[in-house]
């Protein structure tokens, strides 16, 4: 249902896999991705946090996370989530990002705080 876009459906199934099995890391992570796609983001990077809390390296979470703080307008987010990241795997992964958001960040922040 999620690959033909019928994200109510696929809703449907993924919280009765849920029911099932509550503390699934890929159950939870393509919950957090059908709430994207239904506009709420917020409660998707919610589900997020709480998947890489509980599993710090299941990196499927941090790069959709990361897509969804970027989206949000949080890069600072972004950052935090990578210096909290003890996989150095994923840090590696992911630093680039930061230094393609962050300037874009600092010079709107320093734009405002004039």
């Amino acid at each position: 249902a999620y690959s033909n876009s019928s994200y109510e459906e696929a809703l449907t199934y993924v919280e009765q896999a849920l029911d099932l099995q509550g503390d699934s890391a890929e159950a939870l992570t393509l919950y957090a991705q059908i709430l994207d796609k239904l506009g709420d983001t917020g409660k998707a990077a919610e589900v997020l946090e709480q998947v890489i809390g509980d599993n710090p390296n299941y990196e499927a979470a941090y790069g959709i996370l990361i897509r969804v703080y970027s989206d949000l307008g949080h890069p600072e987010k972004i950052q935090e989530l990578l210096d909290a990241c003890g996989n150095t795997s994923i840090k590696e992964k992911y630093s680039s990002y930061i230094s393609r958001q962050l300037p874009i960040y600092c010079s709107i922040a320093c734009f405002i705080k004039l």
